[in-house]
């Protein structure tokens, strides 16, 4: 890979790009910008396809890489001729790929990270220190010694501390979400915030044990954590302390920190390529006891999250939300009037999508094969549910003309034998044994699944409604519906008392963090509600029986979508409590689908 260079860009235009949300350096950048009524400093989380995972890449200064857990590896300087040691990297904001940084501020870019400019060749102040990516990875920052900030790419230059006095040398940068505004930290703790990164708190001044060699900040942008090299943590702002290493014998110096997705835990490494794992981060591996041909220098967790939200918008079409790009596509596919659709992220890219078409058969959809008709026919007044495996290929589950539930793969359909009630969704999820199960609401309107035979559980049902169902990590599956007294209820016949009241509308439940589920439902009240076994949480209005959609991380966390009051859809993330109008008309009596990639 060779090196490029070019001269200062220091862009002062704020660029309207999309939203994703990476790990970079430490921090986890949000973005969401669009029309000014459409700008929101939290999560703007129409979700339905994630890459996320607990990964965690070091890089060494000879530009090695090391990467584990759900981190790919893309390439490396390892063994090739730098002008200057390795001080840094960022990952790219799908996942596949990241930028290393000399000291000169040469840049390296290997897999999806594209190249943007950089200092290789040009007059510094001061050595380069460390980078970051601005969330739809189309741009950088780097940072000097000095203070310096280098912006390239749609990267905005939000100020710097270039030609002033430090009482420190700056070691560290983190971004704020939203990708306008950043934090400068020095190697004493002081504290230097830009553009929309607001001030917490600092070490500046105090009596530190070690230097400060790092930090990483929030989700939300709520706080920061700065590290010292003795693995000593400062927590300001809403940032929690979970552990460090300080006051412990380390065999090498920490010289970096990352933090989790939901800003739960983090992971500090050492010199030597050792890995220390606090709260909800969890250990994957590491580079210590190897043979490095350079001190590690830098840890960046790509978390990243690249989404789709598939939904029938108000013109009756099969819409897509997509995040990294911040557009909403309008395949012009004609959905079923009344009908929805459902996404899938599929093991090798991209995604599924299954619709019933306006000639009432059952359709797919993807990017790359675009809409084929499966020449299933449909009830007119039925939305079928997709669902995917990690090992490739997909399920589909729909109610057909003849009112009998079907399985639909591989180009061949599949009898359950359950006669189901008029007009119901069946709902589909894939086992942790591998094989899928179905739900759905029988024709005397009671609840039946089927793995490889039919399975009446005999609990009644509201009329006309929908259940939907999960397999936990832990094995088995867990229903939600609406039983007949409208309360929300679990497959066992478990009703979850008055809290649990209903609109007409249907719930969805989904597997989280740690083998449990959580339920999404609409109250009687007409509040998107969520149900995590124990308790219950209520947060934004929800258009009158309208069902949301909900999905769990895997490190912890969800996110949900939903059609609002207003008619618009509407997104939720238990990582920022935040509630986000997309401005995007939703088809009355249909809801978005939400789904996790592996």
């Amino acid at each position: 890979m060779s090196e490029h260079s070019n001269s200062l860009l220091e862009w002062r235009t704020l660029w309207l790009v999309g939203l994703v949300l990476l790990i970079v350096s430490g921090s986890l950048v949000i973005l969401a910008t669009g029309t000014p009524r459409q700008l929101n400093s939290r999560l703007r989380d129409a979700f339905a396809a994630y890459t996320f995972g607990q990964g965690y890449t070091l890089v060494g200064s000879d530009g090695g890489i090391y990467s584990y857990g759900t981190s790919g590896f893309f390439g490396s300087e390892s063994g090739q001729h730098l002008n200057a040691p390795i001080v840094g990297m960022a990952s790219a904001p799908d996942g596949k790929g990241y930028w290393l940084v000399g000291s000169d501020g040469g840049i390296y870019a290997f897999g999806s990270a594209q190249f943007y400019g950089s200092e290789a060749g040009q007059h510094l102040n001061a050595p380069i220190v460390g980078m970051a990516a601005t969330p739809d990875g189309a741009g950088y920052w780097l940072v000097g010694s000095d203070g310096g900030i280098y912006a390239f790419g749609n990267a905005a230059f939000d100020g710097s501390e270039g030609g002033q006095h430090l009482n420190a040398p700056i070691v560290g940068m983190a971004t704020v979400p939203g990708g306008h505004g950043y934090w400068l930290v020095g190697s004493d703790g002081g504290i230097y915030a830009f553009g929309n990164a607001a001030f917490d708190g600092s070490e500046g001044g105090q009596h530190l044990n070690a230097p400060i060699v790092g930090m990483a900040a929030r989700p939300d942008g709520g706080g920061y954590w700065l590290v010292g090299s003795d693995g000593g943590i400062y927590a300001f702002g809403t940032a929690t302390f979970y552990g460090s290493t300080g006051g412990t014998t380390l065999n090498e110096p920490i010289v970096g920190i990352t933090a989790s997705l939901d800003g739960a835990g983090y992971w500090l490494t050492s010199s030597d390529g050792a890995m220390f794992a606090f709260g909800g981060a969890q250990f994957q591996g590491a580079a210590s006891g190897m043979t490095l041909g350079g001190p590690i220098v830098g840890v960046s967790a790509p978390a990243t999250v690249d989404t789709e939200t598939a939904f029938t918008g108000g013109n009756g079409d099969l819409w897509i939300y997509n995040s990294l790009s911040n557009s909403v596509t309008n395949t012009g596919l004609a959905v079923e009037t009344g009908t929805s659709p459902s996404i899938t992220p599929l093991s090798t890219g991209g995604y599924e999508v299954a619709y019933q078409g306006t000639n009432t058969a059952l359709y797919l959809y993807s990017p790359s094969t675009g809409a084929v008709d499966t020449s299933q026919g449909m009830n007119t007044t039925s939305s079928p549910a997709i669902a995917s495996s990690p090992s490739g290929g997909y399920k589909v589950a729909f109610e057909a003309n003849t009112n009998v539930v079907y399985t639909y793969a591989s180009g061949a359909s599949t009898t359950t034998g359950i006669s189901a009630a008029t007009g119901a969704d069946p709902a589909i999820t894939l086992l942790a044994g591998g094989s899928y199960e179905v739900a759905c609401e029988g024709s005397a309107d009671v609840l039946w699944t089927f793995d490889t035979s039919s399975h009446d559980l005999g609990n009644a049902m509201r009329a006309g409604s929908s259940p939907s169902i999960t397999g936990p990590s832990g094995g088995g599956y867990e229903v939600a519906f609406q039983g007949s007294s409208d309360q929300l209820y679990l497959a066992g016949g478990q009703s979850l008392g008055p809290e649990g009241s209903m609109d007409d509308s249907n719930p969805d439940i989904g597997s989280v963090s740690g083998g449990g589920f959580e339920v999404a439902y609409e109250t009687n009240s007409n509040a998107f509600t969520t149900y995590d076994g124990s308790g219950f949480s209520a947060y934004a209005p929800i258009a009158a029986n309208s069902s949301p959609s909900f999905a769990g991380l895997p490190a912890g966390g969800y996110v949900g979508s939903f059609p609002g009051a207003n008619g618009h859809m509407w997104n939720y993330s238990s990582l920022t409590g935040a509630s986000v109008d997309l401005y995007v008309g939703v088809a009355a009596g249909t809801y978005p689908s939400t789904a996790v990639q592996f």
